[in-house]
């Protein structure tokens, strides 16, 4: 990874080309998770310099940008050239922190509750250092929504402790009621409480608080077929291929969904879609290999 920079159209606002075009996107493709997306055919300008304060000193956290498609070889400057356009907002709220993340103690924290949560790092040793990294962070500011975040998946995903998971997932949501991730990772919680009702509503907030996220959709699926719903969690997984066919999860959790309906060989098929898009599709996993008895 290296970082680039696209200059900004300056004060005479003179239009500037897309240095990127990307037909294959590697996404952090050295990484045990990374990927690369085959046919994402788009431009990209990287690390244009915006702020939230303007060429005249004034604050605008929302500043817009044209996007446009010019003929090719053609000026840009010449109306008739241009094909089409599209007028987009860049949020560059002053309250948008980078540190929470990448240099506090609480994304410390958070960075080994991922490791495991996913199986990156065994989790003998991800999870204490995780735990240990997050009661430093609460100890400095017992209001950080993030820190209680990583406390609510220590809880629940490691000490099993059941009454301060939900206090973590409260907290959080008491200190940010829009934070779609938690709604989402609420409904996990709820789910292994077998409080189904409540579980599938704290999907569907994720879901309309942030409705293109792919990864909300594939929990659905998973969710609504865990609970029984089988035909909603269909539903949904057509609704998630739909906002991106390239992302395996869903197919995993449809595929044991028409498990669940007494359907291997559409659990078979629909796995295997998932298995190729995920980049596997060279040998079969365990789980096509036990349908198939």
């Amino acid at each position: 990874m290296a970082p680039a920079q696209q200059k900004m159209p300056s004060p005479s606002n003179v239009p500037q080309k897309f240095a990127r075009y990307d037909g294959k996107l590697p996404f952090f493709a050295g990484f045990p998770f990374g990927t690369t997306v085959a046919a994402a055919n788009w431009f990209s300008a990287d690390g244009i310099p915006i702020l939230p304060v303007d060429d005249a000193g004034r604050t605008n956290p929302y500043p817009l940008m044209r996007v446009q498609a010019v003929a090719k070889g053609a000026s840009a400057t010449v109306a008739s050239n241009i094909k089409a356009n599209l007028d987009i907002v860049l949020p560059v709220a002053s309250e948008a922190d980078c540190r929470n993340c990448h240099n506090g103690i609480d994304g410390i924290a958070a960075v080994f509750a991922i490791l495991g949560n996913l199986n990156f790092a065994p989790a003998n040793e991800a999870w204490p250092k995780a735990k240990a990294a997050v009661e430093k962070a609460l100890a400095l500011d017992g209001h950080l929504a993030e820190a209680h975040a990583v406390a609510a998946m220590v809880a629940f995903w490691y000490d099993w402790d059941w009454v301060a998971a939900e206090a973590s997932f409260n907290r959080i949501l008491s200190l940010n009621p829009g934070d779609a991730l938690t709604h989402g990772n609420y409904a996990w919680f709820l789910l292994n409480r077998r409080r189904f009702d409540e579980c599938l509503h704290e999907i569907k907030v994720a879901i309309s608080l942030d409705p293109l996220m792919p990864f909300f959709y594939a929990w659905s699926v998973g969710l609504h077929c865990a609970t029984g719903r089988l035909d909603d969690a269909l539903r949904d997984f057509e609704r998630a291929i739909e906002i991106d066919p390239t992302f395996g999860l869903p197919y995993f959790h449809a595929g044991l969904t028409y498990l669940r309906k007494g359907m291997p060989d559409k659990a078979t098929e629909v796995i295997e879609q998932g298995t190729k898009i995920a980049g596997k599709n060279k040998k079969e996993t365990p789980f096509i290999l036990h349908l198939r008895g």
